[in-house]
């Protein structure tokens, strides 16, 4: 608000000056913010910063404003940071307690002083805004908020509006005091109907007015868009003589609960920048700066400064780098006060250009973790975990790039249970993560759910037991292929999720696909590669586009190729059979016989040999015809005998050696 902008602006520059820089005001509504932050994202920022808190957005759910922040968050690859607030020293919440006659004791019982105290001198203003947990619009729960002599106990000011099942639970007072001495005053709520509930309120003031600290509550004092999950939200820190870092008195805490749509504590604050700092004056602000107005702009302009530099990550990426390369300020490792901790440039520069990390996962205790969540929590983009064998019941959170595989390669003997059947085995918000060889079962909400991910990928998982099996939602350019998808309610549900690659899976499910969305035109998610590749089927060669195999697929296989006749839904290259029936592996080439080179065709022989660095089933074509099928060897050997090619020899000149044309492939499936 006012001048501020300019001054976050110029920390912005201070720190990352080659940033191109854009301002907007907040507007005069929630509508017009809305709108501000709409045309930033069209101007293609990446990084927005804000230090705005609408009072008229709920505190106990997400209001319009967050639910807009929200989406932009998802559909775009772009960090939003908040301001926590500076509401630490003026803020109350707790639940109603009545002093025996409907007025809410704010001590509960507990001391001597049962409101909130404050004076308030001549042309002193303040605002007290009041709501309690009722469901927004649908408050049927009546308070009523008085400002009071705390001499006379005479009313000053007063909110009452009746709340009677569908009015917000809301009452604010907006008070100057007109008079020509100091108000001592207090701060009254009174329930006039209903339940007992839980209250919370905010208290604003400026220069000419002192609140009292009694009963003042820091805890759960960020609400709003600060208090969404996608929203870095920074409080601000400031230095002692010594070169020690504290929590300014005013900056708002969490953590924040909300009690609609369901109950919910989300961890804020996230992270802590420095405040007090030197800035030009512009606009009439002083030229100290103070405030989370002050800390927020230095956590978007590091997250600004690091992502220029390593422009391959992702927004989600560098999220996680200005975590994990914080400085760890109060209680250790995160906590509602700090968050993270204090943003350190340096660090995160370092890590985000480091080379990737691998850590192992057993259940012995014998990795470098006993479980994938710890593993998670300790890494960064780019790393790797490596899960043994074992089964592990976690519900497991994917919010940067991470590559976590089964050391074995085996479903069936690393599982993955949901410890919390009602969320996602797997749930995946990056971009550029990769899950590959884990039995994954029984989540009623889905086995792995991708929400507004892009370039993932999930190969040779076995999900099964979960409601979907797999969920990509607002989704894009990800690729499935080598799972088995069966015996779930539903097997894939792709909602509004587009230009995904989806090929090589089994489905077998009371429901294989189900495939909504809300209309994007001209865009549609692959189920074939892309062109023909050679297999082996029914011990024939056959060149065809491949697909997935449908358990509930009704076609015929006419021309005995393995792929059925007609499409299924959008797949035009169904599979007849699971994939096991099918050999296909990586083609190593044609070879023929050096030039200088001759050989009898009475006789002679020709020898190749092929290595792998896992064992194979090898199986050699001449000329498309199978010869020799190796199974289960990391190398195997052909011999032909030159009397085999006389069905390629041509005559050219018969004073010269006849020219030998073969073409010899070798197909390896591992």
């Amino acid at each position: 608000g006012g001048n501020e902008g300019t001054n976050m602006l110029e920390i912005v520059h201070d720190i990352a000056p080659g940033a191109e820089l854009y301002f907007h005001d907040c507007g005069n509504s929630r509508l017009e913010f809305n709108g501000a932050v709409d045309a930033l994202v069209n101007e293609g920022c990446t990084v927005i910063c804000d230090d705005i808190g609408w009072l008229s957005e709920p505190f106990f759910e997400d209001g319009i404003v967050a639910d807009h922040v929200k989406e932009v968050v998802k559909e775009h690859d772009l960090l939003y940071v908040s301001s926590a607030g500076n509401s630490g020293d003026s803020h109350y919440q707790g639940s109603f307690y009545d002093n025996g006659s409907g007025w809410h004791d704010f001590s509960s019982g507990q001391g001597e002083v049962n409101n909130l105290q404050l004076e308030i001198q001549p042309s002193g203003e303040v605002w007290v805004f009041l709501q309690w947990d009722d469901r927004w619009e649908h408050s049927g729960n009546n308070y009523d908020l008085f400002l009071k002599d705390r001499n006379t106990l005479e009313t000053i000011a007063s909110s009452k509006v009746y709340q009677d099942g569908d009015n917000l639970p809301l009452e604010y007072i907006m008070y100057t005091n007109s008079g020509n001495n100091t108000l001592s005053a207090s701060i009254e709520v009174r329930k006039t109907s209903g339940e007992a509930r839980e209250l919370e309120l905010y208290i604003y003031y400026w220069p000419g007015v002192t609140l009292r600290s009694a009963n003042i509550v820091a805890e759960d004092s960020i609400f709003g868009h600060p208090a969404l999950p996608e929203v870095i939200t920074v409080g601000a820190v400031g230095t002692g003589e010594s070169g020690d870092y504290y929590i300014e008195y005013f900056s708002s805490v969490g953590p924040v609960t909300l009690s609609y749509p369901s109950p919910e504590i989300r961890p804020k604050t996230d992270l802590s920048g420095i405040d007090g700092v030197s800035v030009t004056g512009a606009g009439g602000i002083s030229e100290r700066f103070y405030g989370t107005s002050a800390s927020s702009p230095h956590v978007a302009a590091i997250a600004g400064l690091v992502w220029s530099a390593s422009p391959e990550k992702s927004a989600m990426d560098i999220r996680r780098l200005l975590y994990t390369s914080s400085t760890d300020l109060g209680e250790p490792g995160y906590d509602t006060v700090f968050g993270y901790g204090l943003v350190d440039a340096l660090r995160m520069h370092e890590q985000a250009s480091a080379d990737p990390s691998t850590f192992t996962v057993k259940t012995d205790g014998s990795g470098d973790f006993p479980s994938i969540s710890d593993a998670i929590n300790s890494s960064r983009p780019g790393d790797s975990i490596l899960v043994y064998p074992g089964t592990y019941r976690e519900n497991l959170d994917v919010s940067w790039a991470l590559n976590i595989s089964s050391a074995s390669g085996k479903p069936e003997d690393t599982v993955l249970e949901a410890e919390n059947s009602e969320e996602p085995v797997f749930h995946v918000t990056a971009n550029s993560a990769k899950i590959s060889g884990f039995g994954i079962k029984s989540s009623a909400r889905a086995g792995v759910y991708l929400e507004s991910a892009a370039a993932c990928m999930l190969v040779n998982n076995k999900v099964s037991g979960c409601n979907p099996g797999v969920l990509l939602e607002e989704s894009f350019n990800n690729t499935l292929t080598g799972n088995n998808i069966s015996n779930n309610a539903e097997g894939l549900r792709l909602s509004d999720s587009f230009l995904n690659t989806i090929l090589e899976n089994e489905f077998d499910n009371s429901i294989n696909i189900n495939e909504a969305s809300s209309g994007e035109a001209g865009l549609s998610n692959t189920w074939n590669t892309v062109s023909e590749i050679r297999y082996l089927y029914n011990g024939g060669v056959y060149d065809s586009r491949f697909g997935n195999f449908y358990s509930d697929y009704e076609g015929s296989d006419a021309e005995g190729s393995g792929i059925g006749a007609i499409p299924y839904g959008s797949d035009s290259s169904p599979l007849i059979a699971r994939l096991a029936a099918y050999s296909r592996g990586f083609e190593v080439g044609s070879t023929a016989p050096p030039a200088q080179d001759t050989v009898s065709i009475e006789g002679d022989t020709l020898e190749f040999a092929i290595r792998s660095t896992r064992n194979c089933t090898f199986s050699w074509l001449l000329n498309g015809v199978l010869l020799q099928t190796n199974e289960s060897a990391s190398s195997a050997i052909l011999s032909i005998n030159a009397g085999e090619l006389t069905g390629s020899i041509t005559e050219s000149n018969i004073s010269t050696p006849l020219p030998a044309e073969y073409n010899l492939t070798v197909i390896a499936v591992n």
